[in-house]
């Protein structure tokens, strides 16, 4: 675990290189499809689908993050016992918003339609918007005065 110092590096980090490694994939993914043209597999997975799970794995990766992050909040634990169960909660929920773009992504790259590619760069999208501040932190986790200028 980070101590409180590095810690707002090391989410920023981990929050940069999964939206990086994201659009890079989209990115080649569409490269392709655009150059080569698709394999025109027909899964027979209506549209829906994909973006059904983007939108339950945005509400599971939000409800699983606001349960984690509201224990640390109440609980009476030191500062880096708050910072770890934030980063692992931060990390769930951003794994939850993965699958859906890769799995739409997937898709698109298989039949070429273009909905699929959409429902992957609304994903990331919603990635973008959810980037970790040290405010967000602080009024996440309720820190006290003491533990903020610590952070």
């Amino acid at each position: 675990m980070p101590n409180a110092n590095s810690f707002l590096r090391a989410i920023h980090t981990i929050y940069l290189m999964l939206f990086i490694f994201q659009t890079v994939i989209l990115a080649f993914g569409s490269f392709v499809v655009f150059t080569e043209g698709t394999v025109l597999v027909d899964f027979g997975i209506p549209v829906i689908i994909p973006g059904c799970l983007a939108i339950a794995g945005f509400l599971a990766g939000t409800f699983i993050f606001k349960k984690k992050t509201e224990s640390l909040a109440i609980a009476d634990k030191n500062l880096d016992e708050k910072l770890a169960g934030y980063q692992s909660a931060l990390i769930s929920r951003y794994a939850l918003l993965e699958f859906p773009m890769f799995f739409s992504l997937f898709l698109f790259m298989g039949n070429g339609d273009y909905r699929y590619l959409l429902i992957s760069i609304a994903v990331l999208a919603v990635h973008l918007f959810l980037r970790p501040t040290k405010g967000n932190v602080c009024q996440t986790l309720n820190l006290t005065n003491l533990q903020r200028s610590e952070l």
